[in-house]
């Protein structure tokens, strides 16, 4: 379930204070990852894809992960540390939704990812790996882009093609209304009546 009325975007009031507190960029298209484990989310094909853009572009990644050092020395051996945002565990990640432009999440394996969700809910295009369960959500409903997992060039060609206002702007529309259905009551309800139907079939010797 999402809840899409605490995952908006009127969030995007808190870019402004984001980027300079940050030191971001502000004409600077913000790609955002969250996850908790960063080698799982692919965070480093996420910085080897930015390596192949052209300033002024910005990578966010937010997530409870014990070896973001490891990370920022990446990010600083493809010559990106100033364009690499690394931030531990937060308590609130709707702030980061509010400041991104791009959600990016180019997982190796993800069945079913909350951050991707929310983001969508906050009217982010998405750019997902087919090894996440938000692929099948974006193809339906166009709300972002897949690609292979592990597939730099091809995460970096869909960063690039999203770096354009007007590309973002349909996907952004459809992504939140892709989630929309998915409110907290719609997915007990669909919950409540699979128990339903489950408990009336008669099984072996009934």
């Amino acid at each position: 379930p999402v809840d899409s009325e605490r995952f908006h975007p009127r969030l995007r009031v808190e870019r402004a204070k984001f980027v300079e507190r940050h030191g971001i960029d502000a004409a600077a298209t913000v790609y955002l990852v969250a996850a908790a484990d960063f080698a799982r989310a692919g965070v480093g094909t996420a910085i080897d894809a930015l390596a192949q853009l052209a300033p002024p572009v910005h990578l966010v990644a937010v997530g409870d992960d014990s070896d973001i050092a490891r990370y920022r020395t990446r990010a600083q051996a493809r010559g990106v540390g100033d364009r690499v945002t690394l931030v531990g565990r937060v308590d609130d990640t709707r702030p980061y939704y509010g400041a991104a432009d791009v959600f990016v999440l180019p997982s190796i394996y993800d069945p079913s990812p909350d951050c991707a969700f929310e983001a969508m809910a906050c009217a982010l295009p998405v750019i997902a790996s087919t090894k996440s369960g938000a692929a099948e959500l974006l193809h339906e409903h166009e709300g972002g882009l897949v690609c292979p997992s592990g597939d730099v060039a091809g995460l970096a060609a869909h960063m690039r093609v999203l770096q354009e206002p007007s590309t973002r702007a349909g996907l952004s529309a459809n992504a939140r209304r892709a989630v929309l259905p998915l409110s907290p009551p719609a997915i007990t309800l669909q919950q409540v009546l699979l128990y339903r139907d489950l408990l009336a079939t008669p099984g072996p010797g009934r």
